[in-house]
């Protein structure tokens, strides 16, 4: 094939891939067009000469390295896809770019002339092929290729992902789920668009899960015996690293009795003090809430009612009447009601023992215990018996008063103080059985006359 047929096929292709241009700059069309007095073998194909080749045309004639490197993208969709290819020294070669089998562009030129979205940024010795506004559709292979004259193509190549943001949709749809207790309840998310596909995480409003664990993952979750520990605020997260998560809510309403919860049931205090009585209710639907003092409904006059959230209250002022006294808190809906009371009162508060529960001796056990009282202790009665079976049934299912009070033994003990309003006492019980079990319990004596004793203390030889 003669030169001047070879350059004709150049013409009619618009450009010469992979054909040097003489003396490292385009030629004109005459160029490469030979006359017979310009054109010798003589000249040009003498195997004996030297001198054939320039050394500037041995280098123009030497095939481009590419300086980029083939990469992998994660593109998020929306954003701009930058696909680099350069060379060391493009001189004469042209670069062709490929999406797969489909030609993209041939050296400056793009195939779509339409496709605004789609540009070509030169830079030397090569160009950077721009995608604007990325596309799922334009996920794929892209390759960047050299054509060499009478060699196999050189080429680069660059994967290109979509990445597409989650859309998710909660189960149940309008966000609100309402179950009675004891039955089962689902919340589900399901994803209707994201790539890759995302990870579902679950997060309870303000608390942890009903498991203990600060999150859940999963399309779902199912509670198969519903209680109010259940109830909540829950958030269904779908995160692929495409910006923020997606997140929808579930709120989850499990109905039951109320359960109410007092914050102390015995409050030392005076009489001239102002004392806070707190209740806390758990109701679904809302409880109606009642207070009673000493079985009587407590009347607004008495003191200041207050309530925030499930959290209720009364503060004693003692302006119109004493504080003492029994409060109950009482709440009501239409599944149930539910109950607890509070003592205000003068008199010591219960006392804290000290002891270990088990001796180490077999007859002997050293007892002590403190109580706080506003007004200064002056009496402990120390109380200790035995523990039978039958007693420790009682000692745990019924209340003190309904116990045999013939089977206590009785000691009075001198209390010493220990300042802020606090007093001790010890006793040493002796003459006690091997290997048994015994209790025991205290009433403390103050300005206000003996308390109610205490609930049984249990240890053993």
């Amino acid at each position: 094939m003669t030169l001047t047929f070879v350059l004709l096929l150049c013409s009619l292709a618009f450009q010469c891939q992979g054909m040097p241009s003489v003396g490292g700059a385009k030629a004109a069309p005459d160029d490469y067009y030979l006359s017979d007095d310009d054109y010798s073998s003589d000249d040009y194909y003498s195997a004996d000469d030297d001198d054939y080749l320039s050394a500037e045309e041995k280098v123009v004639h030497t095939t481009p390295t590419f300086v980029s490197t083939s990469s992998s993208q994660l593109v998020n969709e929306g954003d701009t896809i930058k696909l680099p290819c350069f060379v060391d020294k493009l001189d004469g070669f042209v670069l062709m770019w490929k999406k797969g089998k489909n030609l993209v562009a041939l050296g400056s030129s793009l195939m779509k002339k339409n496709d605004n979205r789609v540009k070509l940024e030169e830079g030397e010795n090569g160009n950077t092929l721009v995608i604007l506004l990325a596309d799922t559709k334009d996920a794929g292979e892209y390759s960047c290729e050299i054509s060499i004259s009478g060699g196999e193509p050189t080429e680069i190549r660059h994967s290109v992902r979509i990445r597409v943001a989650p859309q998710i949709r909660s189960v149940p749809e309008n966000g609100h789920l309402v179950v009675y207790q004891g039955e089962p309840a689902s919340l589900g998310c399901d994803i209707l668009a994201g790539n890759p596909t995302p990870e579902i995480t679950w997060r309870r409003k303000e608390r942890k899960m009903p498991s203990g664990e600060d999150e859940a993952r999963g399309l779902s979750m199912t509670f198969t015996s519903a209680t109010r520990h259940h109830s909540g605020i829950y958030t269904c997260s779908a995160d692929n690293g495409f910006g923020r998560a997606t997140n929808k809510t579930i709120t989850l309403d499990v109905q039951h009795a109320p359960e109410v919860e007092t914050q102390q049931t015995f409050i030392h205090t005076t009489e001239t003090d102002e004392t806070e009585v707190i209740c806390t209710v758990h109701a679904s639907p809302k409880a109606e809430v009642v207070w009673f003092k000493d079985g009587k409904v407590f009347q607004g006059k008495q003191g200041i009612f207050a309530h925030r959230g499930n959290r209720h209250s009364i503060i004693l002022t003692g302006i119109n009447e004493p504080i003492y006294g029994v409060y109950k808190c009482k709440a009501t809906n239409k599944f149930g009601s539910d109950e607890a009371t509070t003592e205000v009162s003068g008199q010591a508060a219960p006392v804290n023992f000290k002891s270990e529960p088990v001796s180490t001796f077999d007859n002997v056990h050293h007892m002590e215990w403190v109580a706080e009282s506003i007004s200064p202790i002056t009496n402990f009665k120390f109380q200790f018996k035995k523990q039978t079976d039958d007693h420790y049934y009682r000692a745990n299912m019924i209340s003190v008063e309904d116990d045999n009070e013939k089977d206590w033994t009785e000691v009075e003990i001198p209390p010493k103080s220990n300042g802020d309003n606090f007093y001790s006492g010890k006793y040493t019980v002796k003459n006690l059985e091997p290997a048994s079990r015994y209790l025991a319990r205290v009433s403390s004596k103050n300005d206000y006359d003996f308390n109610k004793f205490s609930q049984p203390f249990h240890f053993a030889t």
